[in-house]
């Protein structure tokens, strides 16, 4: 993992920093962009891997070490167990003093300040220890089992009254959402850390019954793209650029690893092409995109025809000149489908 409170230098600077660890601008011969020591230039993830397994190769020999260990430093092990709890007792004395007095101020502030609801930490007779009503100090909780138990003595009253109020409840709703979409998801972000696995599979089984429709929406999305919509671009690069904004370690990584995978393409392909045959190329298309037909006269990229994630080769056959958007926009696709997309092929 990379450490945010470190800078992406050189082990020179690091050295000249006096700086105990730093993260490296290459990955170690692994392909780990972790942090590295100043002092030996060890990659620490490359280190956890050959702990674990040295733990793993001599796990009875460090056991019996272990023990004999704490055999010999018994009376050291229990002295220090001993100031532990003698420190978090003083600590739980200290929290419960705090309590105590925040217990009887808290019905008066909740009372200043307007609040609903108020927090004493005493448990109420059923034993929750939760919220209390300001107006009568009552336990919340209390009050939602009884709820509770009514809707259920009363199920076909309580349905009858939510289908005659559903649609004044829906707007009212959407309503109150837009005017609080901040607390909203916030609200979602903390309920999604409690049970992250609960709101995946529900987002996949609503995938699941609305498939159909959701293939057409990204479909329509895909060729409002691949059309040039502004409106749909700008919305696209806003979110681009929001996310690198955010996570700027993480954007230098996955260019340090885009770059990698497409050297490693380069070496990977076969056949070769030399400066003659760019010029070869671009004389015979005239000096013009080979999709868009602008010129490139000064501005040309040479773009693989069968792209190298597609097992294409660097060979003259497979080369031509493009514009930058149009090589963009083709990015890894196939050369038919991506023509297809612009009318040039039925």
């Amino acid at each position: 993992m990379v450490d945010d409170d470190l800078k992406r230098v050189s082990r020179e600077e690091a050295i000249a920093l006096c700086l105990k660890f730093y993260l490296p601008l290459e990955p170690c011969v692994r392909g780990h962009l972790s942090k590295r020591r100043t002092n030996n230039n060890q990659c620490t993830e490359c280190l956890s891997i050959h702990k674990a397994k040295f733990r793993n190769l001599n796990r009875k020999r460090l056991r019996e070490e272990h023990r004999k260990w704490s055999r010999a430093n018994r009376d050291h092990i229990n002295d220090y167990k001993k100031k532990r709890w003698a420190q978090k007792n003083e600590i739980n004395q200290k929290l419960r003093n705090e309590e105590k007095r925040n217990r009887i101020a808290a019905r008066d502030a909740a009372i200043a300040n307007g609040s609903k609801y108020y927090f004493d930490g005493r448990p109420c007779n059923s034993g929750h220890i939760a919220g209390r009503y300001v107006s009568t100090g009552h336990c919340v909780e209390c009050g939602r089992e009884r709820c509770s138990q009514y809707a259920e003595s009363h199920r076909e009253q309580c349905r009858n009254r939510q289908r005659r109020n559903y649609k004044k409840r829906s707007v009212l709703g959407t309503d109150w959402r837009q005017r609080n979409r901040e607390r909203v998801r916030t609200k979602e972000r903390a309920r999604y850390a409690i049970n992250p696995q609960k709101h995946i599979n529900k987002v996949k089984d609503y995938y699941q019954v609305n498939k159909e429709r959701i293939k057409a929406e990204r479909k329509q999305e895909y060729y409002a793209y691949e059309q040039n919509d502004p409106i749909f671009r700008a919305k696209a690069a806003k979110r681009v650029r929001k996310w690198a904004a955010a996570n700027p370690e993480r954007v230098k990584t996955n260019a340090a690893k885009s770059r990698i995978r497409r050297k490693r393409l380069e070496l990977d392909a076969l056949g070769t092409f030399t400066a003659a045959d760019v010029r070869a190329i671009l004389k015979a298309q005239r000096h013009r995109c080979a999709y868009c037909k602008k010129s490139i006269k000064k501005n040309y990229v040479m773009d693989h025809i069968i792209p190298l994630a597609r097992s294409g080769t660097n060979d003259r056959k497979n080369m031509q000149a493009t514009c930058a958007p149009c090589n963009l926009r083709k990015h890894a696709r196939d050369p038919l489908d991506f023509a297809r997309s612009l009318g040039m092929l039925l």
